[in-house]
């Protein structure tokens, strides 16, 4: 409908802008189907203040319908106030109890952690009825007040379109007011907007600079992707034993990646060493907790007898594991052994 409005409004003032024109090839089609003499009787162009009037009102109207926020004007005038970044259902259509109603007509009475663990049972569907729309109200009542965990999830829910329309733009916003707080999640999740340039101008010298913030944090994920960009030379000049360095700091914290990563780099002497035993402990450790490419690469290595004692059964056992999981170069080495998984 609003699109409609702006068409309607800014071809109507293109029209106004030209009326002079138009006033002149009336008066030329009117002199041909009339004869010249009853053409005589208008004036030969539009009279004043009108000729001058029109094409300033045809102006202002063309940059009305123009004007990118036309909708948001449109709202004001028509009675709509409320803000175009709030989740706006109105609290007669919210499938909510009696309790949280009156903690949605009334936030003040309520703490903003209390309107994030609302907005987080919503969410989930812990105790209640999932419902995101209304998770999103909760969370938009903490986050307003400055709550950064709130701030991330409502950025969160706006990046994946989760109970309000998808908004890369409203997304990066509440990132960064939870960055600014020194959440280490947010922070990345800062990082990693400018380095796609999602909601945001891309920018790889910024995204590099709230990556090492992140990781200053002691936020894992952002000791491996410093080891990615690393590796591979996007943002950062390559640098093979930096790369390990963060790796081994990912590993050192628990991440799988981080010890597959590092696995690698021994096994393949990327950065340090080669060193097959010290590669198959860190495939071996990551394999235990599930991750598919250590169970790979495991199993590649007890194969191989490459830091292990060549041993098939084993092999088979973790290429099992992996191919469960959709790894196919384990199903595709199984199926090489004539076995299946």
């Amino acid at each position: 409908m609003m699109t409609l409005v702006k068409v309607a409004v800014l071809v109507f003032g293109v029209l106004l802008l030209v009326a002079k024109y138009l006033y002149l090839a009336f008066r030329h089609l009117y002199a041909v189907v009339t004869g010249n003499k009853a053409a005589d009787a208008l004036p030969e162009e539009i009279p004043a203040p009108y000729k001058y009037l029109l094409p300033f009102v045809g102006l202002l109207l063309a940059f009305a319908g123009g004007y990118s926020n036309v909708s948001s004007f449109y709202s004001v005038v028509s009675g709509d106030v409320q803000s175009s970044r709030e989740p706006v259902d109105p609290l007669d259509n919210l499938e909510v109890t009696a309790s949280d109603r009156v903690q949605l007509a009334e936030p003040e009475r309520f703490s903003a952690k209390d309107h994030f663990e609302r907005g987080y049972d919503y969410f989930s569907g812990r105790g209640v009825r999932q419902n995101e729309e209304v998770a999103a109200r909760f969370y938009y009542l903490a986050a307003e007040e400055g709550y950064a965990p709130a701030q991330i999830n409502l950025g969160l829910m706006y990046r994946d379109g989760l109970g309000v329309r998808e908004d890369a733009s409203e997304a990066f916003r509440w990132f960064n007011e939870a960055a600014h707080q020194n959440a280490p999640y947010a922070v990345f999740l800062v990082y990693q907007a400018y380095l796609m340039g999602t909601g945001v101008r891309q920018d790889n010298r910024l995204a590099i600079d709230w990556l090492r913030k992140a990781a200053d944090l002691n936020f894992t994920r952002a000791f491996t992707a410093l080891g990615d960009h690393y590796s591979t030379g996007n943002g950062l000049a390559v640098n093979p034993k930096e790369a390990f360095s963060w790796y081994s700091k990912a590993a050192r914290e628990g991440d799988l990646y981080g010890q597959v990563a590092v696995g690698l780099a021994y096994l393949e002497g990327v950065g340090i060493g080669k060193d097959h035993f010290k590669a198959a402990r860190f495939f071996e450790k990551a394999a235990s907790q599930g991750d598919a490419q250590a169970q790979n690469n495991i199993g590649f290595m007890y194969d191989n007898g490459y830091g292990v004692v060549h041993d098939t059964s084993q092999a088979v056992y973790w290429y099992r594991r992996a191919a469960r999981q959709g790894n196919f170069n384990s199903q595709n080495r199984l199926r090489e052994l004539g076995s299946d998984w």
